[in-house]
């Protein structure tokens, strides 16, 4: 039998109860709140430190998001590491070649901007390279050593034959060694090569005696040769125009800054006159497709 008494404890016992489980309640969303903005503090330091990283990577080395790797085969059975960048409505495809010490990070600002004027494109490392640009050249490494100008133009024909199966006119573009090799496809394969263009090539890049000369003289296409505005690099560009076989060819000397190779047009690492070099290339190549 319940008395006064009993009533009033376990009334009072309750009201305990109810009291303890305010203050836990108050004390979990308290707690909950702290962990929620522990977690949001720590998602933006994680954003903070990826971006500060993406913004230390050097213009000279940058990611080739928008192209796609892949790879060919020369004829002798090299394998030849490639990236492929595809405009929409492409007016041609271009065909990338390096410099001597290089690989197609060489082209890894120019090809992305092409590709927004619509030119799709291939770059290629070719046996004959290295490890300039901050990436190393793929080819070379796979095949166990580095190789001569004249035995990488297998590895240009590879690319030529592979640019056949995109169905476009195929432009091919030159740096430094390879910048004389072009002109070997333009004058062996005169029905796909659409154009030459030439950055800093030497009469003298190709390791066989007269091999240049022979093949500009036989390149029908139209030609654009360019160089650095130095005395040396005018006067061989200069041979090289006068003995190219086309009747539509430019010799291009830079009124701006102007770099050795295709790196004359690449912001990055010619900020004073890429952007003036790179409007009469575009140009050129609008009067063609």
């Amino acid at each position: 039998m319940l008395t006064a008494f009993n009533v009033i404890e376990r009334v009072l016992d309750m009201s305990q109860l109810s009291n303890a489980y305010r203050t836990f309640s108050v004390v979990s969303g308290r707690l909950c709140f702290v962990i929620g903005l522990f977690i949001i503090f720590t998602f933006q330091l994680v954003c903070n430190d990826v971006f500060a990283m993406n913004q230390q990577i050097s213009p000279a080395a940058p990611s080739a998001p928008l192209g796609i790797p892949l790879q060919i085969k020369a004829t002798d059975g090299t394998k030849i590491f490639a990236i492929h960048y595809s405009a929409v409505a492409p007016r041609a495809l271009i065909l990338f070649f390096h410099q001597g010490n290089s690989n197609y990070a060489e082209y890894y600002n120019i090809a992305p901007r092409l590709m927004r004027e619509g030119y799709s494109s291939l770059a290629i490392d070719e046996r004959h390279g290295g490890d300039a640009f901050n990436k190393i050249n793929e080819t070379v490494k796979f095949q166990g050593k580095d190789s001569k100008n004249i035995d990488a133009f297998p590895d240009l024909e590879a690319a030529l034959k592979w640019g056949a199966t995109q169905n476009l006119p195929i432009v091919v573009w030159g740096s430094s060694d390879s910048a004389s090799l072009v002109f070997g496809l333009a004058a062996k394969y005169p029905n796909r090569v659409k154009a030459v263009l030439s950055f800093s090539a030497e009469m003298t890049d190709v390791e066989q005696d007269g091999w240049t000369q022979a093949a500009a003289s036989k390149t029908i296409a139209p030609v654009f040769i360019t160089s650095a505005a130095t005395p040396t690099e005018v006067s061989a560009a200069h041979a090289l125009f006068s003995a190219v076989g086309s009747v539509r060819k430019v010799h291009y000397v830079a009124k701006t800054t102007s770099i050795h190779g295709s790196s004359t047009i690449d912001h990055t690492r010619n900020p004073n006159g890429a952007e003036a070099n790179l409007s009469v290339v575009l140009n050129f190549l609008k009067e063609i497709f």
